[in-house]
């Protein structure tokens, strides 16, 4: 009995350390596809795993530091099927990684273009009224 449970300490630590350095890998790979893909690092991404079940639960259960360290919009998680074919899709051992742009919808585009529009007619409108204003201060 008592040699079994430093056994079993030690193949728990092992399997640990195993996740760990799987995750770190996951996240450097993630970080190269991004760099790869000329995603700069204030944009966000959409991510997502697949891989087997234990491993995707270690993964969510480490959502918020993925989130943090690859400025996630959207994580993921399958255990079976096919990943998106608008995806890059890379793998780290045993796990498949894809990831995606998030891209800027045109409406929001339009939407800037037209305020830029409305601040520079406003400019023009107050530098009209400051030229009336000092007409009329000097008469």
């Amino acid at each position: 009995m008592l040699i079994e449970n430093p056994i079993n300490d030690f193949v728990c630590n092992i399997e640990k350390n195993y996740k760990i350095e799987l995750f770190l890998e996951i996240i450097d790979k993630i970080l190269l596809m991004r760099n790869n893909i000329k995603i700069k690092k204030h944009e966000k991404i959409n991510v997502i795993f697949k891989t087997n079940p234990n491993f995707l639960q270690f993964l969510k259960s480490n959502e918020t530091i993925v989130n943090r360290l690859v400025n996630a919009e959207n994580i993921e998680y399958l255990d079976v099927g096919k990943i998106s074919a608008d995806y890059q899709v890379q793998d780290v051992i045993d796990v498949s990684v894809g990831i995606k742009a998030i891209v800027v919808s045109q409406k929001k585009v339009e939407n800037l273009s037209y305020w830029q529009e409305e601040i520079i007619k406003q400019n023009e409108y107050l530098q009209h009224l400051r030229n009336f204003i000092s007409t009329l201060s000097s008469s």
